[in-house]
């Protein structure tokens, strides 16, 4: 009868072989620049090339995010349209509409039956001159690549701006799709016959 090693014997035995500690380490945080400069680079980088330009984008926006919510990254991969909001917020000093997009994280866990959930508004960064901190540049274009604004003449940047709130309200929602409802943010490329396109799921 053969004898079963777990993983970690065989890394124990590894660490004391090459006089490795076994000590648990803290984990090293990662702060604004740090983030930048990875960002930067995913997005100029020629030593890495993705089949699909969306990944590009999806990484990005999956960075920001995680950084942005602290979520596990089972979480984030998780995330489908219909646990986002969007919305365009007045802004009371006068200035141009703000968009606050909501993200609502479903977690495997449970509790008395139900799933745990942790929602994050994040505000938007707009005096960044390079933009590439702000993941609402990112959200938007994966947005308008889906279509995924319920209103169908929504497709634009250009058109986003145009929109109006009512005298006597701050806030305006931009529903998404409700098609779309399960379909991820963050889609993995199939193969169709020579080339490469997004999953649709």
């Amino acid at each position: 009868m053969h004898k079963v090693v777990t993983f970690r014997q065989v890394l124990r035995k590894l660490a004391k072989k090459h006089g490795l500690s076994d000590k648990k380490r803290e984990k090293p945080a990662i702060d604004a620049e740090d983030l930048a400069l990875v960002l930067e680079t995913n997005l100029v980088t020629i030593k890495k090339k993705y089949i699909v330009g969306r990944h590009q984008i999806q990484v990005h926006f999956l960075l920001l995010l995680g950084f942005c919510t602290a979520s596990r990254p089972k979480a984030l991969l998780d995330l489908c349209y219909q646990h986002i909001m969007i919305t365009l917020l007045r802004d009371l000093e006068g200035g141009p509409y703000k968009i606050v997009p909501e993200f609502t994280f479903e977690f495997t866990k449970k509790y008395l039956g139900m799933k745990e959930v942790n929602t994050f508004l994040i505000s938007e960064i707009i005096f960044n001159p390079s933009l590439i901190l702000s993941p609402h540049v990112f959200l938007l274009g994966l947005l308008f690549s889906d279509q995924a604004f319920a209103a169908p003449n929504l497709t634009s940047a250009e058109q986003l701006s145009k929109l109006y709130i009512e005298p006597g309200r701050n806030e305006l929602r931009l529903p998404l799709r409700s098609d779309l409802n399960n379909t991820p943010i963050f889609r993995r490329s199939i193969k169709v016959f020579h080339s490469y396109k997004v999953s649709p799921d």
